[in-house]
């Protein structure tokens, strides 16, 4: 899909002029689109978007242990399990 991305725009002169395309054309276009800001930038916030959640506070552990116990306790009125 990159490679796509990256003749599309090489086509477009957005990595500077070209005369004819070959092999070398090509290359010299996925080098500039692998090194392009934007693509780095995008790399970036997708990498910041799939760390992991950090731990629970104390006070966050409460509060789901206390809506735990109610629901449970709300099932039991409900079904005297």
């Amino acid at each position: 899909m990159e490679v796509k991305i990256a003749l599309y725009h090489g086509v477009r002169k957005k990595y500077g002029e070209y005369f004819g395309l070959n092999n070398v054309t090509f290359l010299d276009w996925i080098n500039s689109f692998i090194f392009a800001e934007a693509r780095i930038e995008a790399i970036k916030q997708l990498q910041s978007y799939s760390k992991e959640k950090p731990e629970p506070t104390k006070a966050e552990l409460d509060i789901i242990a206390e809506e735990g116990w109610k629901r449970c306790f709300e099932y039991w009125k409900m079904t005297k399990k």
